[in-house]
């Protein structure tokens, strides 16, 4: 931390959503975890809703995956398909419980 920076410099080594940066104000929707400079959006799937009918893990296979234990789709990657194919992935949830959602 600089002496005359009110809030410490990043060192790269931080963990992508801990540390002093979890809160930070000047988030912009461009960090790492959402892919970059790719979205400003996320992927959720509301796993209460989802009824594990493996759909969306075959289409956009780089963002979803079936969880083991309950069955149920998640997102493991926000960045690991392009956004037309997520997109698929979620228009043809025949349960409509995968949305995109804003970062903040």
């Amino acid at each position: 931390m600089s002496e005359f920076s009110p809030t410490p410099e990043r060192s790269g080594l931080e963990p992508e959503l801990g540390g002093v940066f979890r809160d930070a104000p000047e988030r912009s929707g461009f960090e790492p975890e959402l892919g970059g400079i790719l979205r400003q959006k996320g992927v959720y799937v509301d796993e209460i809703t989802c009824i594990g009918c493996k759909h969306c893990a075959h289409v956009a296979r780089n963002t979803f995956y079936m969880e083991a234990d309950y069955g149920r789709s998640r997102v493991f990657r926000q960045d690991g398909d392009p956004e037309d194919v997520i997109q698929e992935a979620i228009d043809t949830c025949p349960v409509d419980c995968i949305h995109w959602v804003d970062y903040t």
